[in-house]
């Protein structure tokens, strides 16, 4: 009797974590689709220069107001991964939106190089961890591998030194 009641909370518990889970993937891959929205967005908007038909004479005045939380970086960022993969490299948006943002951040110097190896290193960024995408960044820059700040907590600066 108590082995089954122990099964079925381990049951229990495996069917939690699997639906956290679920959630936490689709909540992730919202974040990437709206980040290249945003992209989308912002670089519509400077192109036309619609900031100043909202009051703003240039357009990092309009990314300086304070509903905009976000980095002027991440702005710059995510206009040019919208201009690289939809505009220039012909990518739909939902198709971008697959790969975490950063880690397309990550390819583009080297897409600057290797323009014919986009898809490449797209697939890369799809399968691989921001981790294991910097080392192949490193081996083919020819550079050595980016050592890990702690292994613990990903936060730089946050963890004490040992």
């Amino acid at each position: 009797m108590e082995k089954a009641i122990i099964k079925s909370k381990i049951a229990e518990i495996a069917l939690s974590a699997h639906r956290r889970h679920q959630k936490i993937l689709s909540i992730a891959r919202s974040l990437n689709s709206g980040a290249i929205l945003l992209g989308k967005e912002l670089y519509e908007l400077q192109e036309n220069k619609e900031y100043s038909a909202l009051g703003y004479d240039t357009f990092e005045a309009y990314l300086g107001m304070p509903e905009l939380s976000f980095k002027r970086r991440t702005a710059y960022v995510l206009m040019a991964i919208y201009r690289t993969f939809v505009l220039q490299l012909g990518y739909e948006p939902d198709r971008v939106s697959e790969a975490e943002w950063s880690k397309l951040a990550l390819i583009m110097p080297i897409l600057n190089v290797q323009p014919n190896a986009h898809k490449d290193w797209f697939n890369k960024a799809l399968a691989l961890s921001v981790s294991d995408l910097k080392v192949e960044i490193a081996d083919f820059q020819g550079k050595e591998p980016p050592k890990p700040h702690c292994i613990s907590c990903p936060i730089k600066g946050h963890c004490p030194k040992p």
